[in-house]
C-alpha cells in the first residue's frame, strides 16, 4: 500500500491554520486587565467579552457597556484584524456580532422601569390638604418615581403593563394612562444674585428655599472651614 503523500500547498495551509488558532490562543488567554490598553491582544480580548456578554446579556448588561466604552475609547476597530481592520464600529459589530448598544441601553432603561414599577403599589394615596400631588409618600415633579406613582395611583392597568416591560420609559407608560408629560426645562443660572434669589424662590415654596439656604451655607462651611459672615 502506497502511502499518500499530502501536497505542499495543502501542508501550508494547515500550518497557516494552526498558526492562526495558536494566535488566538495567545491573545486570548490570561487575564485582559495584563494587556496593554489598545494592543491586538487587548483589542481581540475586549471584542471576546463584549460577545459572552451580549450572549449573556441578563446577568452582565450593565458590564457590557462599561466594555463597550473601553472598545469605543481604544477605537478597536481600527486595530484588529491587524493585517485589515475593520475601520468602523458599525463592520465590526456587524461582522462580529457583538451586540447592539442603543438596544442594550434601552434594555437596561427598560429593567430599571421595571424595578421601580415593582415597588409601586396600586391605590390613591391619603390626600394632604385636599391635594393628593403633595402628599408625603408620593415625589412630585417629572421624574420617573413621580410618573409611576401617579400611573400606581391613577391606573393599575398600566402599571402592570410596565411591570410586563412593554414600555421603555416612565413618560411612555405615562402618555399609555392618560398622564400629561412635559419636559424640564433647563434655563441659565444667572449671574446677578438678586435676580437668582428671585428665581428660586418663585420656584421653591418657602420651607424648601429655606431648606435650600441652608444647605448652601452649609456646604459653603464644610469648604472654607469657617463659619460664614452674615450679611444683610
Amino acid at each position: 500500500m502506497v502511502e499518500r503523500v499530502a501536497e505542499p500547498q495543502a501542508i501550508d495551509k494547515a500550518q497557516a491554520d494552526e498558526a492562526v488558532l495558536e494566535k488566538m490562543r495567545a491573545q486570548l488567554s490570561g487575564p485582559r486587565t495584563m494587556k496593554e490598553p489598545g494592543s491586538p491582544d487587548w483589542c481581540w480580548q475586549t471584542i471576546g467579552h463584549l460577545q459572552l456578554m451580549w450572549e449573556f446579556f441578563e446577568s452582565a448588561g450593565g458590564s457590557y457597556l462599561s466594555v463597550m466604552e473601553e472598545a469605543k475609547a481604544y477605537k478597536v476597530w481600527e486595530v484588529v484584524p491587524e493585517s485589515n481592520p475593520f475601520g468602523t464600529k458599525e463592520k465590526m459589530v456587524e461582522a462580529l456580532k457583538i451586540g447592539d448598544e442603543q438596544a442594550a441601553r434601552d434594555r437596561l432603561r427598560q429593567e430599571a422601569l421595571q424595578a421601580v414599577a415593582l415597588r409601586m403599589k396600586p391605590g390613591r394615596p391619603v390626600q394632604v390638604d385636599g391635594n393628593p400631588y403633595h402628599d408625603k409618600d408620593l415625589p412630585y415633579g417629572s421624574s420617573t418615581a413621580y410618573l409611576m406613582a401617579r400611573i400606581a395611583r391613577d391606573n393599575p392597568d398600566v402599571l402592570e403593563r410596565v411591570k410586563a416591560g412593554e414600555f421603555k420609559s416612565a413618560a411612555e407608560a405615562a402618555r399609555a394612562a392618560g398622564i400629561k408629560v412635559t419636559r424640564t426645562k433647563t434655563t441659565a443660572l444667572s449671574d446677578n444674585v438678586e435676580r437668582l434669589a428671585a428665581r428660586l424662590l418663585a420656584h421653591y415654596d418657602l420651607d424648601r428655599f429655606d431648606a435650600l439656604v441652608q444647605r448652601m451655607l452649609q456646604l459653603r462651611k464644610q469648604s472654607s472651614g469657617k463659619t460664614p459672615p452674615n450679611r444683610p
